[in-house]
This record gives C-alpha cells, structure tokens and sequence, in this order.
C-alpha cells in the first residue's frame, strides 16, 4: 500500500498543527472553484484527456485521513472497476476523470461535498469527511456516439450521413478491442458484429469514403476473427478472415487466421494448405513455422487419439437392431464422471461428423459407451449443430448412435 498517500506530504518546514491533507494540498493544483476537488499527477498519461460519456477502465484505492488502510480498493480485489464518466459513485470521481487521460496516475482529495456528504457511509467513512483516492486511468473509451446512435430512431438511423455511421462503428471497434484486452471475449465480438452490420449496410458517396470504410471493415475482420478464435469458433474464424481476404487479398494475417480456424476445427489438411499460403508469401516468417509444428504435433496427437478410440470402439461397440425413440434418453448417472474434453478427442469426433455427413452411403455411425460424460455431451452438441440425430447409451445399448434421419 502506497501511504505516501496518507503521511508522506510534510517537509521541514510544515506547520505541525496542520493535518496531513491540509499539507498534502499545498503541493496539489486546485480542480474546482470551490476547493472541493484537488489533484496532484503522479505519473503522466498520454493521449486525450477523457470525452465526455466515456467507459473508463480504472484501478483506485481510497483512504481517509489518520487512517493507513485504504477504505476501498481495487487493487486489494484485483480487478479494475469499469465507470462511465458522468454517473460515477461519488462526484469527486467524475471531476477526477474528467482531468485524466490513458495510463495517468493521480492524487486526488475530494470535500465532504464531491465525496459521501454529511451522512457518509458508515461504519467504513464517518459523516461529513474528506477523502483521497489513487486514482489509475488504466483506458477509456468514447461511447457517446454510438450511444447516441443507438437512440435514434430507424428512420433517422437511414439517414444517417457517412461520417456519422463511421464514427460509431470506430467507436464499436474501440470498446470491443477493450473488452478483448479484458479478456471478455464473448462481450467484444458482439462490438464487433455491430460496426460491421453497420458499415456493410451503410452507403459511400465516393472512393474517399468507400477507403475509409474498407480500412476500418479491415480492422474490424480481422479482430473478428481473432476474437472467433478465442472463443473457439473456427468456422466464424474462416469466414471474417475470407471477408478480409476480399478487400485486402495480400493480407497474411487473414489468410493465417483462415489456417487457424481449419485448425480449430479439427481439419488439418485444409489447415496446412492455408498456412502454407501464408508462408510462400513471407518464408522467413517465425510465427508461421512454429505454427506449422505445432500443426504436426496435433496431427500425431489426433492419430493417436483415433487409434485409442477406434480400439475403444471395436472394444464395446456392438451392432444392434433399430432403436426406437423411447431409447433416446440421457447416460444413465453410473456413467464416468465428467473429467474434461481434450483438443484431440474433440478432433477426433469432428472430423468423423464430418466424414460421416460427406458419406452418402452411410446412413449412421456408433461411438462406444465408455466415453465421459463430458465427451458424451460434445458429441450430442456437435451433432445437433450439424442437424444430425442422437441416441445415447442406456442399460439396453452400450454405444452411442449418430443418424442422419430421426428415427421413429
């Protein structure tokens, strides 16, 4: 903990009556008329200072006086707190950001007034106190215009000039790359998705502006398919890096994204093509060789996880007469218990749906029954997402059944 918040401000020369943040304010800039908000940098930030409406991502700790231990913190939780300027907890907060810009570092003592007024919060802040806060801009985010956009109705929203539709879906892009540094996947694709629907659908009246929107559909491809990746989906993977690839042909990041999405999806020949385009356009390219092993790695991985399943399944599957429907039921609860999917089994039973769907002759497929739970679970959501039709191991059936028909 950083006390030179609390106790680090006298010098020789300071009148020992006067408290600590009385001290501390006379080496602080004055923000307000009032004097209820005073700020000292402690390590400047780069960039423009906050906009209005703007996300902020932000690490505080807050103290009072006398008192060592911050009240509140987000470094002790270990987790940034996300606050919109203008509707922050307390008003000193606001006035504080609204003086920030991107990785600035602040001191700050807010009046009674700009921090918990005359009722405080009890038991943590008594009535009528002054407070200081640390305050780190760790980022930010203008949202206000496609805040405002999104107010408008639909007709208004048709109207919409260029410049206007190309500054929300800049400002989609910007919070979903801040939620991507976040780690929230999920939450930044869906930003995205909507500066893209935005500039597909939106109208340029000249080459100026048919660029900039194809600059800025680049950028937003490409974080869409790294973002597809992440959440491991290989197929939406492929097509943001194709859409890419229309505008920018030469792009060798769309074209490596295209070979991870095969990747991700079990479907190495294909993968090794595509990353073998990439690397006939830069040779020499470090992160496209260690691709390309680890690509032969999950190959011999995958051949050995076909080779211990088809065992498996010469094992325990046994062939049967028709099954009705009243035996699709879920695995009864003596099954193993769920012990997790690796990438090579979740390879494995890809690649046979897909081989299984491309088959015309073969009507249905069995996996055996001593497969998890887990396993047993992504295999019956794989097949569904290809609209195929399964029926899971009972007391009466020791295999799993896969068909292209449901049966009756």
């Amino acid at each position: 903990l950083n006390h030179e918040c609390i106790d680090g401000a006298t010098d020789a020369e300071a009148d020992e009556d006067k408290s600590p943040f009385t001290l501390l304010k006379q080496r602080m800039t004055r923000v307000t008329d009032d004097e209820g908000v005073y700020k000292m940098i402690v390590k400047k930030g780069t960039g423009e200072i906050v906009t209005p409406g703007a996300i902020c991502r932000v690490h505080y700790n807050g103290y009072i006086e006398y008192r060592g231990e911050p009240f509140d913190s987000t470094r002790l939780r270990n987790r940034q707190q996300q606050i919109r300027l203008g509707a922050s907890f307390i008003l000193g907060f606001d006035v504080a950001m609204a003086t920030m810009r991107k990785g600035e570092i602040s001191k700050f003592i807010f009046s009674p007034a700009y921090a918990y007024r005359e009722m405080g919060c009890p038991p943590r802040i008594p009535p009528d106190t002054s407070v200081l806060f640390e305050i780190e801009m760790v980022s930010f985010v203008d949202q206000a215009a496609s805040d405002e956009f999104s107010e408008f109705p639909t007709e208004e929203r048709n109207k919409a000039s260029f410049e206007s539709i190309h500054e929300v879906a800049h400002s989609f892009r910007e919070t979903g790359n801040d939620l991507f540094r976040q780690n929230e996947f999920y939450r930044a694709i869906k930003k995205y998705d909507k500066g893209i629907q935005l500039l597909e659908t939106c109208r340029v009246q000249d080459a100026t502006e048919e660029k900039k929107m194809n600059d800025t559909l680049l950028l937003l491809y490409m974080n869409a398919s790294l973002c597809s990746l992440k959440l491991g989906q290989g197929s939406r993977a492929k097509t943001f890096g194709r859409k890419a690839l229309d505008i920018d042909p030469k792009n060798i990041k769309a074209v490596f994204r295209i070979a991870q999405g095969f990747q991700k999806e079990g479907d190495f020949s294909k993968a090794r093509e595509w990353y073998l385009r990439a690397q006939r356009q830069e040779p020499n390219n470090s992160e496209i060789r260690v691709a390309l092993q680890k690509l032969d790695q999950d190959v011999q991985r995958w051949r050995l996880s076909e080779k211990q399943m088809c065992k498996r399944m010469f094992c325990e599957a046994k062939p049967g007469s028709p099954v009705s429907a009243k035996e699709n039921i879920a695995p009864e609860p003596e099954e193993k218990p769920a012990t997790g999917v690796s990438e090579d089994v979740k390879s494995v039973i890809m690649k046979r749906l897909r081989d299984f769907q491309a088959d015309d002759k073969q009507n249905e497929i069995t996996f055996p029954s001593s497969l998890t739970t887990n396993e047993v679970n992504f295999l019956v959501e794989e097949a569904r997402g290809n609209d195929l039709h399964c029926i899971t191991p009972t007391k009466k059936i020791s295999y799993l059944k896969i068909m292209k028909e449901k049966p009756e």
